[in-house]
Parts: structure tokens; sequence; C-alpha cells
């Protein structure tokens, strides 16, 4: 496992945490959008128990706190769920973390297309990678080529051998959001792509091992 996927949003009173919905419902036992809760109503929360017993207890981590947990371990993928305001308040957020824990050259950031101007300015170190949202898969390629990107981050139905070829030839990484399956995965590293996303990492593991040893 090479990198670890999360995403981030902002609390009513300006905290980070680390989140994939939009609301709190699913995953704690509270209710609410995090934009209308503050850090600590959302650390009153209990955010394991809907996982199994051997969680509860489990809160949710602030952005500072995963930092804490992973650098010199692992790489990380962040989606960033807000973002490109004018301002750049969340953007200067995510740096001054990414700075204070060292993960500057151990993360990328996959947000919209105004975020990249913002990293750009506050530290053109900061790796970044767009969003498709409703590009075709050419103009994907084309918006990633021209904002000076590397790597590109396609859904599973945008992912072809087409698209691989011509992301390569213009100079794009292809990281394939997602593949879960043992036929997805061996498909996709057939294809060439550069990184895989996937809930399941140990399948991940067990399909790279056999394309290593020639039975793939």
């Amino acid at each position: 496992m090479d990198e670890i996927e999360l995403d981030l949003h902002s609390t009513r009173d300006g905290h980070l945490i680390v989140m994939h919905d939009a609301t709190v419902d699913r995953t704690t036992d509270g209710t609410g959008a995090i934009g209308e809760l503050t850090l600590a109503e959302i650390r009153a929360l209990d955010a394991g128990r809907v996982f199994g017993d051997r969680f509860r207890g489990e809160r949710v981590p602030t952005w500072e706190e995963a930092l804490d947990l992973v650098r010199g371990k692992v790489r990380l993928n962040v989606h960033l769920k807000e973002g490109g305001s004018p301002d750049g308040e969340f953007e200067r957020k995510v740096a001054k973390a990414l700075r204070a824990f060292r993960m500057m050259g151990d993360s990328i950031l996959a947000c919209n297309d105004e975020s990249v101007g913002i990293f750009t300015e506050i530290d053109p170190r900061i790796a970044c990678r767009i969003f498709p949202n409703n590009r075709s898969p050419e103009d994907y390629i084309r918006s990633s080529a021209e904002m000076g990107l590397r790597t590109t981050q396609p859904g599973r139905d945008m992912t072809t051998p087409d698209f691989v070829q011509q992301a390569h030839e213009s100079g794009l990484g292809v990281h394939v959001f997602y593949a879960d399956t043992p036929e997805d995965m061996r498909n996709f590293i057939g294809m060439g792509v550069d990184g895989i996303l996937t809930n399941y990492p140990e399948r991940m593991k067990a399909v790279i091992a056999e394309t290593c040893s020639g039975n793939v």
C-alpha cells in the first residue's frame, strides 16, 4: 500500500476534519452537516460504534491528527471537499499543516481547478490533481496538462486503454478511482495505469503479487 486516501471538510468554526461525507449522520452517532457543527460538537460524537464494538469511542480525527499519525509511514491522497474561494482560507489551512508535519512531499491533493491556482501561489511544491467533474476524457487530459499537473485521477468508467495512452503521451500519470474486484484490478493493470485506488488493499496486494510472478 503506497497511499491512504482521505477527505477533508471544514467545521463551522474553521477546523479541518477527516470525513468522507458532508454530514456526520452515516459514520457517527450524531446528525448534521459538518459545516454547521463546531469542532467540539463533532469531537463529542462516537465515530467508531457504527463499525463495531471494538471501535466504540473513536473520535473524528482532525487534519493535524491524521498527519501526525501517518507521517513517515505512508503517502496521502487527500480529497478536498471544499476550497476555491478567492480568500484561499481553506487552502492555507491545508498547506500550513502539510508544512508543519513535513508531509509536503508525501501528499497529493485532489481538488477543484480554482484550488490548484491558490496552492501554486501558496507553495509551488504542493502537488495537486484535479477532479474530472463533467469533463470529457480529452478535456480532462488537456486541462490537467495545461495546469502543469503530473497526474490524473479518472473514474473507472473514464479509464480506458485510449485514455491511459493519451494521458501518458501528455506526460500525465493515471491513478484510477477505483477498482475493488480482482478482475477490475487486473484489467486496469493491463492498461498500464500508474496507480489504483481501492477499498480492498489486501486484494490489490494479492493481484500485484500474481502479476509479478507472471500468473496474470
